[in-house]
């Protein structure tokens, strides 16, 4: 199966399933929104360097959120609920 990388990630879980999903993606579909200045693909780009890896993004405590510019204390708590 060749998968069309252009699709955005929804159209892409939808035709191919969710787990062709790169953790970039996968986290955009939970974001939904990037920020002012990022589109969500860039944003959750940026979040996974700046944490590591998905599970560093959610382990990581409130006072490591509140540095990131674009994701506050809803978005947080909304991650530690859902993760």
């Amino acid at each position: 199966m060749e998968i069309q990388e252009s699709l955005m990630p929804r159209e892409k879980m939808q035709r191919y399933g969710i787990e062709v999903l790169s953790d970039i993606e996968l986290l955009a579909l939970f974001l939904r929104t990037g920020t002012r200045t990022q589109d969500v693909m860039t944003f959750s780009r940026e979040l996974l360097q700046r944490f590591g890896s998905l599970y560093g993004l959610l382990s990581a405590e409130e006072s490591q959120f509140a540095e990131v510019e674009g994701i506050g204390l809803a978005k947080y708590a909304q991650l530690k609920r859902d993760c």
